[in-house]
């Protein structure tokens, strides 16, 4: 992965896919409009009273009696109502004793991209795609081994991080997707399918389980496109019809197809 510093190269790579944002926190907001079809992809949560697993949204509503569906929210998921107080929904102890963590909020889990970049492959000519990473990321905001973020020296492992990523975030130039000013990168689905690009790359530092993740991925032709919001423990990816009936038919994916206009935020499930 190559950091793009070139204000040109990020406006002639992200020109085509800022011409079609939708509109904020829509499916078509997040990714993209203008593509066939579309599905939404579910981040898998931890679950830690047997040990170390994870376990699917559906396996959670089973438990507590919600339904699953497109557009179907982590607050109902939990059994919980939309207008009650919601407390803490990341670290969670359901009535059955399963203890749940949710990790993977804002990017995807590495096995589901290593999985993702597979399936997109036979449908990116070139292998070239475009990495942006919001540079809203604390994680980012270094330069050597001090966290500008605080104003603090912090221990070595900050020095993992390339300084230039950390001026990146700092002072551009950006890719400005609504709402979200990005960092790009030059990449090939072959790095991004290795679970430590982000160590290779020196976006993470090496003595962390991992950092900031993809926010959007999409090749030059944009054939395709693939979007984690930071506030979302989900995936959208936009796509051809094939591309996305593929996805749906991948049982490593708990995946959803949903439109370009559907809203994406805490009040769109209406079924629970």
């Amino acid at each position: 992965m190559r950091l793009i510093t070139d204000q040109t190269e990020i406006d002639r790579r992200g020109a085509a896919l800022l011409g079609r944002a939708g509109e904020f926190a829509s499916v078509g907001g997040v990714v993209g409009t203008g593509f066939d079809a579309y599905a939404r992809i579910l981040h898998p949560v931890s679950r830690h009273d047997s040990g170390d697993d994870e376990v699917s949204w559906a396996d959670v509503a089973a438990v507590t009696g919600a339904t699953m569906h497109p557009q179907v929210q982590w607050w109902a998921v939990l059994g919980r109502r939309l207008d009650a107080d919601h407390g803490d929904s990341y670290t969670v102890e359901l009535p059955n004793g399963w203890h749940l963590n949710v990790e993977y909020e804002g990017e995807m889990p590495p096995a589901l991209l290593t999985a993702l970049t597979g399936v997109l492959r036979p449908f990116t000519t070139p292998d070239d795609v475009t990495v942006a990473i919001w540079g809203g990321w604390g994680e980012l905001h270094v330069d050597g081994n001090v966290d500008l973020s605080i104003g603090q020296t912090r221990p070595a492992i900050h020095r993992d991080i390339d300084p230039a990523i950390g001026h990146a975030v700092r002072h551009g130039p950006h890719f400005a997707w609504p709402a979200r000013d990005m960092i790009l990168f030059d990449a090939t689905l072959g790095e991004l399918a290795d679970p430590d690009y982000g160590y290779r790359a020196r976006i993470w530092p090496r003595d962390w389980r991992r950092g900031p993740g993809p926010n959007m991925i999409w090749p030059i032709d944009l054939s395709w496109a693939v979007a984690t919001e930071i506030d979302f423990n989900w995936t959208l990816v936009g796509g051809t019809r094939e591309l996305i009936d593929t996805i749906l038919a991948d049982d490593r994916f708990e995946a959803f197809e949903v439109s370009e206009t559907d809203e994406m935020t805490w009040a769109s499930d209406t079924v629970n």
